[in-house]
């Protein structure tokens, strides 16, 4: 596989490599991230870990990929990324709370996997790009598989859109080096 080649050369050539996975709801990113950081002892960071509140939705400028709190990313993992451990406080988007922070083991590779995580506000940090693809009737079907009928009418009018738009807007794809269909 031509990105595993690619991440192994560099990581034999930086102390330290951060990759990001972004793409389509049910593409296969967290799938593919768990998987990367397993073989590698990576430490993976989720992007659904840092959504916003419904009331912090209310307050925010509608821009593409407004729903996720770049500024609580940006302070807990983007600026600690040199250092040895990077302190998370992952927002649990079922009960609407931010938890306490967990304190997280910083290794050669970073993985930051989830949608908007290739925000162009976070390009210039990562070596390496992923975008999973997903056709629309296989995300359709493992959407209603993990989340059931009642939550995929949410997906399908209000999440999906919204993740086209930031696709569309950033051109997400076009900046990816590497496009993966699982």
């Amino acid at each position: 596989m031509k990105i595993q080649k690619e991440l192994e050369k560099l990581l034999q050539n930086k102390s330290r490599v951060i990759i990001s996975i972004d793409g389509p709801s049910a593409s296969g990113k967290s799938t593919f991230g768990r998987l990367l950081a397993e073989k590698y002892n990576g430490l993976l960071i989720r992007t659904d870990d840092y959504f916003l509140s419904e009331n912090d939705k209310k307050v925010t400028k509608k821009e593409p990929g407004w729903n996720l709190d770049y500024s609580r990313l940006k302070l807990e993992v983007f600026d600690h990324l040199s250092e040895e451990f990077i302190t998370s406080n992952p927002f649990n988007c079922k009960t609407q709370v931010l938890q306490s922070g967990t304190k997280l083991k910083v290794n050669n590779l970073i993985i930051i996997e989830g949608v908007y995580s290739q925000n162009p506000i976070f390009r210039g940090y990562y070596d390496l790009m992923v975008f999973m693809e997903v056709d629309s009737k296989e995300q359709i079907s493992r959407i209603k598989s993990r989340n059931g009928d009642k939550m995929l009418q949410r997906w399908l009018e209000e999440w999906i859109p919204l993740e086209n738009q930031y696709f569309d807007n950033y051109q997400i794809k076009k900046h990816a080096d590497f496009i993966i269909k699982l």
